[in-house]
Formats: structure tokens, sequence, C-alpha cells
């Protein structure tokens, strides 16, 4: 239960901090496209810079700690986005993989609705869609997990199997630790599970959570169906009957073999 617990908080400590990055990253991206309206914008930065280059002089040549404290005090917001952006990769280059996944999962389904609705080649409806998109992805999201990190990391802008500066930053291993078999069947089970507190909260309030009542209709039932396919799977696993040993078993019992090597 304590190791349990552990691991449970560390989890919540590392998902708070992917927010806190994201949010501080956020913050920052406000901050760089809203600064260069202020007054004296570039007086500011050029001050800035002499400042840094003064302080550096000063605790260099005079070697007194007051000047590298000094120094260290007016190159700290420069030291600060440093530290963030170095913080922050992982956390993005998570993120990227992670959306790369799902745009692999989800872009045959996704492709043959846009051509299908380009050049009218049937007549299924949004809702029979939405649930082919939806339990299609999930499905293949779920068996071709290895196959779909592969197109990834080709596709991956951080180049994974072509850079060797990049190798020693780890980021195959982090993506593959976090988007494995199991974590993406987890990720698929809490999105439902949201989807599903979401709905009832909007049925009970006799509303709909989307527009249309067809799509959530569609939705529950891709739901269902992932249940039932990752039952079959699961159950597949363990399951003791090959074909080969069942096709073997009836060979024998046509052909009588095991009874004679018994009497003999």
């Amino acid at each position: 239960m304590i190791k349990k617990n552990k691991e449970f908080f560390i989890l919540i400590l590392i998902l708070l901090s992917g927010i806190i990055i994201i949010a501080f990253l956020v913050l920052f991206q406000w901050i760089a496209d809203h600064i260069y309206t202020l007054d004296h914008f570039w007086w500011i930065l050029i001050s800035y810079i002499i400042g840094g280059i003064l302080f550096y002089f000063l605790q260099t040549k005079l070697k007194h700690q007051i000047f590298k404290y000094l120094f260290k005090i007016w190159i700290f917001p420069i030291l600060a986005v440093v530290g963030l952006i170095r913080l922050s990769v992982p956390f993005f280059v998570i993120q990227v993989h992670l959306m790369y996944y799902v745009i692999i999962a989800v872009s045959i389904p996704v492709a043959f609705y846009f051509i299908d609705k380009l050049y009218d080649i049937t007549s299924i409806s949004n809702g029979l869609y939405t649930y082919i998109i939806l339990t299609f992805s999930v499905i293949v999201g779920t068996i071709f997990n290895k196959q779909i990190k592969h197109l990834a990391y080709i596709f991956s802008p951080f180049r994974i199997y072509y850079s060797e500066k990049l190798k020693k930053y780890k980021f195959k291993e982090l993506t593959d630790y976090l988007i494995s078999e199991n974590n993406v069947r987890f990720m698929i089970y809490i999105s439902y599970f949201i989807y599903l507190l979401l709905f009832n909260i909007f049925n009970l309030q006799n509303q709909n959570f989307y527009s249309n009542p067809v799509i959530d209709k569609a939705v529950l039932q891709s739901f269902i169906t992932f249940i039932a396919f990752d039952s079959v799977l699961r159950n597949f696993k363990t399951l003791e009957f090959k074909p080969s040993e069942m096709l073997n078993r009836i060979f024998l019992s046509i052909t009588g073999e095991d009874k004679q090597e018994e009497k003999n």
C-alpha cells in the first residue's frame, strides 16, 4: 500500500510539474508577444545587455563576492528562461510524440471520411463515421503500438533515429516508457471514463453533451465495442487453444496413430 501511494504521489507530481511548465511556457509566450509593445523596449534591452557585460567584467576583474552576486542576480531572468526550457523539453517531446501517435492512429478512417465527403462515395451518416473513426483508432492504437511509434519516430522533428547528438537525451526510451501498449490502453479507458462522467452529468440534466444526440450514442457504442474487443484480446493472450495443436489432434484422431503407439 505504501509503495502504491508513493507511485501515485509521484504520478501527481509529474502531472503537476508538466502543467506548471506548460503554464510558464504559455506565460512566456504571452510576454514575448506583448513585450514589443512596451515604450522604449529596445533601449531597455540594450541597457540590460550593457549592464550584464558591465557586471561580468567587474566580477572578473575585481574578484569581489558582491559583484559575483550582482552579476548572478542580473542574469537570473536569462538563467530562469534557459532552465525552464531545459525542464520543458522532455514534456514537449512526449506531447509531440503522443500527438503523432494519435494522428497516425486516426489517419486512415479520417482520410477515408474526407475522401467520401469530397467524392460522395457512400451515404454513411456522421454518427456512423464517428463510431467508425473512434473504434478503428482505439483498436489500431492498442494493437499496433510498436508500429505506430516506429512511424512517429520516423516523422519526429527530434530525429530520433538519425541524430547522434540527441540520443544521449534518450527521447526514444522516454517515449517508449510512456506510450507503451498498457499505457495507451489506460489512456483510452480514462478518456472514455471522463466522457462518461460528462455525458451522465448532461444526460441527467436532460441535455446532450454534443448538439447531435447521435454523436453521443456513437461514442458510447464505440466504448462498448472497445471493452468487448479488449476483453477478447486479453482472453486470447491467455488462451491455451492452438489451431496447429487442434489440427494435430484431429489427424491423430482420424489415423489412430496415438492409440497404436500406446499399444506398442
